[in-house]
């Protein structure tokens, strides 16, 4: 069986991940991830691709890109063969280093775009390896942060939000990436930065035009004993947070709504709010059997339709 496709286009970015083949370390030593932004630079060089951000961590890595006038997989088909073939010959061992292929996912707001820069560069400091991103040495947010791009393109996107009239306000970037480890619900820096009023509102269709929605929405409502307004209404009750996120979970596995459209739909103002509420349902899952049951019948539902 082949591959399956990828959706590329030249306009959008892509997030794209890739983890040690079994969770073993991609990295053992400095000069493994010398190696590995030696190869991602000579990509660069020979082909038409951008980089936005990228952090290596010790058995996965991500990257922020774009390949406007080149085919993503011949990109990374290229640097991650040239890798393993390097990282084998130097440890004398044979057999996969990355686990399967790379994973991507397409990024397809400005929104997700700058909150998928701000995880990337986050990774580091929430796995404890650093204090502050700018201390990590392998991510790309020293650069960034220093307007002095070595690994990343030029002209960076991810500071666009925090560029007035040419200038570009650093402290405003290192406290909008760092807002999201506090993973504030009114994070000022996400609304002000980066969506304007009108831009929330224009995110896209109205998300009650897909039939798979108002189904979803009554699942999550009726099996906690709620009506719509009450899901979306402000609450703090636990009954109506597990059915924000049973909401959030099932919108997300079944439909192509967007972080700010599913918010829409149960009350939530940010993305990162919804992105609580998906951690959430997965903890229920995991520990919750009644929750879980009803994440599977709702799954189920729709796979029989």
């Amino acid at each position: 069986m082949g591959h399956p496709l990828r959706f590329q286009s030249p306009a959008v970015f892509q997030h794209i991940t890739a983890r040690g083949n079994d969770r073993q370390p991609l990295f053992l030593d400095s000069r493994d991830f010398e190696k590995y932004l030696a190869f991602l630079d000579a990509a660069l060089r020979l082909f038409n691709f951008e980089v936005h951000a990228l952090c290596l961590m010790l058995n996965h890595l991500h990257l922020l890109c774009r390949f406007p006038l080149t085919n993503m997989d011949e990109v990374m088909e290229i640097i991650h063969g040239r890798y393993a073939r390097w990282f084998n010959h130097r440890y004398n061992r044979v057999g996969h280093v990355f686990e399967k292929r790379y994973y991507n996912r397409v990024v397809n707001t400005e929104g997700y775009l700058h909150e998928v820069g701000r995880y990337i560069h986050n990774n580091p400091v929430k796995e404890g390896l650093c204090a502050a991103p700018e201390e990590y040495q392998w991510s790309s947010f020293r650069e960034i942060w220093d307007s002095a791009p070595v690994h990343t393109t030029g002209g960076n996107i991810l500071t666009r939000p925090f560029t007035s009239e040419g200038k570009f306000d650093r402290d405003a970037l290192r406290g909008f990436t760092l807002a999201r480890i506090c993973d504030s619900e009114e994070d000022e820096w996400y609304e002000d930065a980066v969506h304007k009023p009108d831009e929330r509102k224009s995110a896209g269709p109205d998300p009650l035009s897909d039939p798979r929605v108002p189904p979803i929405l009554e699942i999550a409502t009726l099996d906690f004993g709620l009506d719509r307004g009450e899901l979306s209404a402000p609450s703090h009750s636990p009954r109506v947070l597990n059915a924000r996120a049973l909401a959030a979970y099932l919108l997300r596995q079944l439909t192509v709504l967007t972080l700010w459209q599913i918010g829409v739909l149960i009350g939530l103002h940010y993305p990162t709010s919804v992105l609580k509420s998906l951690r959430r349902a997965k903890e229920l899952i995991a520990r919750d059997q009644i929750f879980a049951d009803r994440v599977a019948r709702g799954i189920r539902l729709f796979q029989a339709s």
